[in-house]
C-alpha cells in the first residue's frame, strides 16, 4: 500500500480550490431554491385585497402597508383597478411582484415584470387606453398575470 503524505504547499493550493468550490455551489444553489419572497407578497396582498369591495376601502388601509403606493385607476363606468407592487431593481426587496384587484373583486398577479418603482408603475398603467378592467389587463402583454385563487 502506498501511502501519499501532504506537504504544506499541496495542502495550500486544496484551500483557493474549495473556496471556489463553495463559491460555486452557492451560486447554483439560490439559482435552483425557489424565492419565496415574490409569493409571500403575493399572499399578503391578495388577502389584504379580498377584504376591499371598493375603492375607497383600499385607501382605508393601515398606513403600515403604504397605501400611498397602491396605483388606482377608475374609469368613467364606475369600474376600477388597483395594483400595489414589489420591485427588485432599487428597492431592495429582491424580488419583482404586482398585485391587482378590481371592481369585481378579481385579484391576478404577477411576478415576472418589474416596474421599478411607483413612477414608472404610475407612467405605464396610467397612459394605458382602456375603458374598464377588461380593456386594462388585455393592454398588459408584457405581464404574466395568474388569477390568485381565493381562500
Amino acid at each position: 500500500m502506498t501511502e501519499t503524505k501532504l506537504t504544506g504547499r499541496r495542502v495550500l493550493w486544496l484551500v483557493p480550490v474549495g473556496i471556489l468550490l463553495t463559491l460555486a455551489a452557492v451560486a447554483v444553489g439560490s439559482r435552483l431554491v425557489p424565492d419565496h419572497r415574490a409569493g409571500a407578497f403575493v399572499a399578503h396582498w391578495a388577502k389584504l385585497f379580498q377584504d376591499c369591495p371598493d375603492i375607497a376601502s383600499i385607501q382605508a388601509l393601515p398606513t403600515k402597508e403604504r397605501p400611498d403606493c397602491i396605483f388606482i385607476r377608475a374609469f368613467t363606468n364606475g369600474q376600477w383597478v388597483a395594483v400595489r407592487m414589489e420591485h427588485s431593481c432599487c428597492s431592495g426587496a429582491g424580488f419583482d411582484a404586482s398585485v391587482f384587484v378590481d371592481s369585481t373583486r378579481t385579484i391576478r398577479y404577477d411576478t415576472t415584470h418589474t416596474f421599478c418603482g411607483n413612477e414608472t408603475l404610475s407612467a405605464e398603467l396610467g397612459r394605458i387606453q382602456a375603458a374598464g378592467p377588461a380593456g386594462f389587463y388585455a393592454s398588459l402583454t408584457n405581464l404574466t398575470l395568474q388569477t390568485w385563487a381565493r381562500k
